[in-house]
């Protein structure tokens, strides 16, 4: 693969990324989750696909190595995002009180919030390499490709723990 070729289905993975974003709004507006996207695991959705198929080649490119962490914190948000969505248009009655649905509406909320937050993390770490990518030369990035890679990210500031089922 070249640079140009890389730096292609880098933006084309990142567009199919942005339409998890969309899904979980769907989600927090209680759309019947028959219409919403189910969850996938990291590895499965079009964005995982292109990431494994490219990681071996391209994973010592700085900044590369921390996207498969934040994509798959992205998907357990996601996940549980989905799994405690309400379900407002398959039955009557979900919510025992508004108060009740005040509450879940505010957790489904937060959720969503650490959802977005993780994708804008993600989506600025692609940004970067993409960036870092379209500054090498073909003859550069052929030899990135074979340098050590970079620490990992860490998971600082993003609040999984609102997201968990209560």
């Amino acid at each position: 693969m070249n640079r140009l070729d890389f730096i292609e289905s880098l933006r084309d993975a990142r567009a199919a990324h942005q339409k998890w974003i969309g899904y979980g709004e769907k989600l927090l507006d209680g759309i019947d989750l028959q219409y919403v996207q189910a969850p996938l695991s990291s590895s499965e959705c079009a964005f995982g696909r292109w990431f494994y198929k490219e990681r071996d080649q391209i994973k010592h490119i700085q900044g590369f190595r921390d996207i498969e962490k934040l994509h798959e914190q992205f998907h357990r948000i996601y996940e549980s995002l989905y799994f405690n969505a309400p379900k407002v248009h398959k039955s009557k009655g979900v919510f025992s009180s508004k108060r009740k649905q005040i509450e879940q509406s505010s957790k489904h909320a937060e959720c969503f919030k650490q959802l977005q937050k993780m994708s804008y993390r993600l989506q600025n770490k692609l940004e970067q390499v993409e960036k870092t990518v379209l500054l090498m030369s073909d003859r550069l990035f052929m030899r990135n490709c074979r340098l050590p890679s970079t620490p990992v990210v860490s998971n600082d500031n993003i609040n999984t723990e609102a997201c968990k089922a209560s």
